[in-house]
């Protein structure tokens, strides 16, 4: 792929997170969303980039509540980047999935960002089954109680635990901020931030948590 090509893709790229989170701020319509897009990135590229995602926003209904629609939001923008089925993360670490698929969005409960945080018998990121398209369609009765964390050491024993964010790792891994080296990979995210998502973020994925069954 030309740089240039290349390029222009981080740049959309990069304009619909930001875009996202402006618009995922409360009291923060989209048409003011984009205006703070434009003042952050550039006045013409952001608007061209920020009409482009917004257009592509309109077009996608997420399913479920604004709670669910609010926390997935947030993990997409903000955790997927990395953490998503075709990155390094996914393929050696991690098969926590947080990209909400279009095509794997009927429901809440189908999304891979729900299964693989959730269903405790999504797989392991060293199970090749976890590579194809998806490795489980829903979560069977009784087993959305928390997907087990690949890196045992890391933090708690499930990504989430329904109704108790003390004890889900996501949330810990969210609001931990390293004080040296050694816990430097585990914040998340581990890089470019020094506090936490206190205003928006984390109460986003609390209150989702707190509403699970």
């Amino acid at each position: 792929m030309p740089p240039g090509r290349a390029g222009a893709l981080a740049g959309v790229g990069l304009g619909c997170e930001v875009l996202g989170h402006f618009r995922r701020r409360p009291g923060v319509a989209l048409q003011r969303a984009i205006e703070q897009t434009k003042d952050l990135l550039s006045p013409t590229l952001g608007a061209s980039i920020a009409m482009e995602c917004a257009v592509a926003m309109s077009r996608v209904a997420l399913p479920g509540t604004d709670t669910e629609n609010q926390a997935l939001g947030y993990l997409h923008a903000n955790c997927g980047m990395c953490h998503h089925f075709g990155g390094q993360v996914y393929n050696t670490k991690s098969s926590f999935d947080a990209w909400t698929h279009t095509n794997q969005m009927q429901t809440i409960q189908q999304t891979r960002a729900y299964l693989s945080l959730v269903c405790d018998m999504w797989p392991a990121h060293s199970d090749f089954a976890t590579y194809n398209n998806p490795p489980l369609a829903t979560c069977p009765d009784g087993h959305a109680v928390g997907a087990p964390m690949d890196i045992t050491d890391l933090s708690h024993a499930k990504r989430v635990v329904p109704k108790d964010p003390t004890n889900s790792s996501i949330h810990d891994l969210m609001t931990l901020r390293a004080t040296g080296m050694a816990d430097m990979m585990k914040q998340m995210p581990p890089l470019g931030t020094e506090i936490p998502d206190t205003v928006v973020g984390i109460p986003e994925i609390e209150a989702w948590i707190n509403g699970l069954p």
